[in-house]
């Protein structure tokens, strides 16, 4: 997979996973969240490394932001 595409893949499961954009694509960042929200970021940055292959969950600061 090249990088465009994995970008485009990001972003849908952050979609997918959260309901939002990722704070890189302008959605507010974790701290501006309910903790419903927060929840829900959490379980996707748990698994989007998984989907990249990456083992490190602090990569998705990386893709996601803060």
């Amino acid at each position: 997979m090249d990088s465009t595409n994995q970008g485009l893949s990001l972003g849908q499961s952050t979609i997918e996973l959260t309901g939002k954009h990722a704070p890189t694509c302008g959605a507010s960042i974790r701290s501006e969240l309910s903790k419903n929200e927060r929840t829900n970021d959490t379980v996707a940055r748990h698994a989007i490394p998984q989907e990249l292959g990456h083992e490190r969950k602090q990569i998705t600061v990386v893709y996601l932001g803060v």
